[in-house]
């Protein structure tokens, strides 16, 4: 009887609480900053649905399906918007930004040593000064002097193609041999040296960066569960230790190129060089450390991005016979050989600048 009277009251109890969790919630989201956002109702309610689709891997696909349903700002999570308007890209990153980076950062390469390089540190007075230093290494000098070094392993992709189109003995999957030239491409700017994985068709380093988005989807994942933190890491228990893994190698790989690089220093026209002539003296953290950080920005922020650009022109200009037979006459009128091609008079290209910026947009 005793027995009977106990469950009846834990059962009793375990209603009321939630019904009153139930109520506490209904009662948020009818008085949230934010309920009058169109977007999906469980959204509303909580980050699941948006870390279902991070996960997925299908995040932005999901988000521009919903722009397109419901406007150009969606409410995607409890606390967070999107916007995809001209007019939002201006307010949010035009100028000095009002809005701090997300914590999704606090998960980058040598965030445990405290250090952030350029695109992942989150103090807006960090990333003032990071930005007056790093800007030579960006500038039009700077860009025309880097030539060459992009040029060679262009030049080393395009070699390859002539060769496998010669053999015709396979096809070639363009998009893995782009991403493989943007890595040894950003890599030589970066650190100093090809990653070699246009000859190597890999490079431990590119496995890192391409798995490094997952990576960054779970510690999303996690920050937003803070009290089911140990459960998620257990369900992902052997991803997380892989990632984990592949970070401690790239974090180790990026120091010891980065100290042989000081070690030896090279009048090579890169962005090593534009940094150490730049790099403030007085930065709070060991020099290696805060320039291997950078390199891995660098890597991630500059390989990736080029070659989804350089991939979303080509797709659409193989599968448009106007938009390519237009594109080879500007580009053949200007430039009567391959050798005659360089970086500023193909800048000036109307056409193919506007094909690029379409493709940024996109």
């Amino acid at each position: 009887m005793l027995y009977t009277n106990l469950s009846s009251s834990l059962s009793l109890g375990s209603i009321l609480l939630l019904t009153f969790l139930l109520i506490c919630k209904l009662r948020a989201v009818q008085t949230h900053l934010l309920r009058c956002i169109p977007g999906p109702t469980l959204a509303s309610l909580t980050d699941i649905p948006y870390s279902y689709w991070s996960l997925s891997g299908r995040k932005d696909f999901i988000i521009l399906s919903l722009h397109a349903k419901y406007g150009p700002v969606v409410r995607v999570a409890p606390n967070e918007l999107s916007f995809n308007s001209a007019q939002s890209w201006r307010d949010i990153y035009g100028g000095h930004p009002p809005f701090q980076k997300s914590a999704l950062y606090d998960g980058a390469w040598f965030a445990n040593l405290g250090v952030y390089g350029i695109t992942t540190s989150r103090d807006e007075d960090q990333h003032s000064l990071m930005r007056k230093y790093l800007a030579p290494a960006f500038s039009h000098s700077a860009l025309r002097a880097q030539e060459g070094l992009v040029a060679e392993h262009v030049d080393e992709l395009i070699g390859w193609m002539r060769e496998k189109s010669i053999q015709g003995s396979e096809i070639m999957d363009l998009e893995v041999w782009m991403r493989m030239c943007t890595f040894d491409i950003t890599g030589s700017l970066a650190f100093g040296q090809g990653f070699n994985a246009l000859k190597n068709s890999q490079h431990p380093a590119v496995r890192f960066i391409n798995g490094s988005l997952r990576q960054v989807s779970l510690a999303d994942a996690l920050r937003r569960y803070p009290y089911l933190r140990n459960i998620i890491a257990l369900v992902f228990s052997r991803t997380l230790l892989k990632l984990m893994h592949g970070m401690k190698m790239f974090e180790s790989f990026a120091l010891t190129t980065i100290r042989h690089r000081l070690a030896n220093p090279l009048k090579r026209p890169d962005f090593l060089t534009r940094i150490q002539e730049n790099l403030d003296p007085s930065s709070p953290h060991p020099i290696v450390v805060q320039i291997a950080a950078h390199a891995g920005d660098f890597m991630s922020a500059g390989s990736d991005t080029s070659n989804t650009t350089v991939g979303t022109v080509l797709n659409y200009a193989l599968r448009s016979p106007d938009l390519y037979n237009r594109l080879t006459t500007e580009i053949r009128t200007k430039f009567k050989s391959y050798q005659d091609i360089n970086a500023q008079d193909a800048a000036a290209l109307p056409f193919l600048k506007l094909l690029i910026l379409e493709a940024l947009r996109i």
